[in-house]
């Protein structure tokens, strides 16, 4: 039987927590200066692809246990190919917002027009936690 290497480790995590915090300050303290898609808009998908790459280092380290719902051991219990399983179905589901979101900013920049900060705020924030409300439902396969 093949040991597990899985260390628990939060370091990464609070790296990206960091940098999460510190990326969004910088951007919202700048003063509105014109951009491709506009300040809100650019905040909406920094923070989507902020998410994604929380997701992406999760489905790397196998860290399924910085996800709520997931303890340490069992992640451990669960074997290798169930984690990355599992964290596999929660960065699809994210990757897929952060595409809903950048159609809409392409769709309302070129054709649509609705855009206000509020509204932008809305749709990525929205986006968001549709793809969160999308991976409730996803189980680590545990052993029996």
């Amino acid at each position: 039987m093949k040991k597990d290497h899985l260390k628990k480790s939060y370091k990464l995590f609070w790296a990206w927590t960091a940098l999460f915090c510190i990326g969004l300050t910088v951007l919202s303290l700048q003063e509105p200066q014109p951009s491709y898609f506009g300040q809100m808009k650019t905040i909406g998908l920094v923070i989507c692809l902020l998410l994604d790459l929380l997701f992406v280092l999760i489905y790397v380290t196998e860290s399924v246990y910085w996800i709520n719902g997931v303890t340490y051991e069992q992640a451990v219990q669960a074997g290798s190919q169930a984690r990355r399983r599992y964290a596999l179905r929660h960065l699809l589901c994210f990757l897929g917002a952060t595409a809903v979101y950048i159609l809409y900013c392409f769709l309302d920049k070129y054709y649509l027009h609705w855009g206000n900060d509020i509204r932008n705020a809305l749709v990525a924030g929205g986006a968001v936690c549709i793809a969160a409300l999308l991976t409730i439902p996803v189980k680590l396969d545990l052993p029996q």
